[in-house]
């Protein structure tokens, strides 16, 4: 409805700490897409990738881990964020949520932590969260801090709370088809 060009949709369900690509859940990923596109050259064999609260934190860490396979990147209202430096910030981090068992697992926290590869900044990064929501202020930073590596980057702030809304598909799917004219 919103992406007019042609393009592969995958909704992959993982489950936690997948948002800090663990288990391997960037790695199974790319093997899903792999799988799916193998010999078909309709299909672009990098993504653009979109995701909204713990997809968000999955969206980021998979670009900045992978750049080489991701030409754009819109990360919604995560809750945690690894800066391209491999500091860790965000609500969840300060409300405590990640001294939770499942995320105090070593491999989660070198994970939380691992520095962005090389290629990151030439990404098209799109931020966003509702005004509403708790993790807004912390949506900003992070997006200020992409800011000092990335020239493309963008903030989309809406009105609504922890939830995405119509528009905020509208504003990724439209940054989706601005980019994809430019991977052909």
């Amino acid at each position: 409805r919103y992406l007019k060009v042609n393009s592969l949709v995958v909704y992959p369900t993982f489950t936690p700490p997948y948002q800090f690509l663990r288990p391997d859940a960037d790695r199974r990923l790319i093997q899903a897409v792999s799988n799916i596109i193998e010999n078909r050259n309709e299909y672009l064999q990098r993504y653009c990738i979109y995701g909204f609260s713990a997809g968000g934190q999955f969206a980021h860490r998979f670009a900045m881990r992978h750049p080489n396979r991701v030409s754009c990147c819109a990360a919604f209202a995560p809750g945690s964020w690894t800066s391209p430096e491999g500091v860790l910030t965000g609500l969840v981090v300060d409300n405590g949520h990640l001294a939770k068992r499942l995320y105090a697992l070593p491999s989660v926290q070198k994970s939380a932590h691992r520095k962005a590869r090389s290629g990151f900044e030439k990404i098209r990064w799109l931020l966003g969260c509702g005004r509403k929501d708790a993790r807004y202020p912390y949506a900003r930073r992070q997006y200020r801090d992409l800011l000092r590596h990335c020239a493309d980057a963008e903030f989309y702030a809406f009105n609504a709370g922890h939830n995405a809304t119509s528009g905020v598909y509208r504003r990724v799917f439209r940054t989706f088809a601005e980019v994809y004219p430019t991977l052909q």
